[in-house]
């Protein structure tokens, strides 16, 4: 996959989205998109590289923080989308709605 960090944070102007991001999405990382859900469900579907507590800690932290935002009416319409992506890949890995 192409790592979307770069991309992602060149759309993102609000500073606590932009924080998100960066953790969200890992430098470097070349599964999927570059995100920790995508690291997550990689991890899961081959058993081939460990999910530790830190992913988990970062994704459950990263899920609160846009579910804030999300509730919130700071983001505009094009970052609210970019928080959405995010929220839903993360619950989508974590487990929740």
């Amino acid at each position: 996959g192409e790592n979307q960090r770069d991309a992602v944070l060149e759309m993102v102007e609000d500073e606590e989205l932009r924080e998100v991001v960066q953790k969200v999405y890992v430098s470097g990382s070349a599964i999927g998109n570059g995100s920790i859900s995508d690291y997550i469900s990689f991890a899961k579907q081959t058993n081939g590289v460990p999910v530790t507590y830190n992913h988990m800690a970062y994704s459950l932290w990263a899920a609160k923080r846009l579910e804030n935002l999300l509730n919130s009416s700071q983001l505009s319409p094009s970052e609210r989308q970019i928080a959405m992506d995010m929220y839903y890949g993360l619950k989508n890995v974590i487990g929740g709605k």
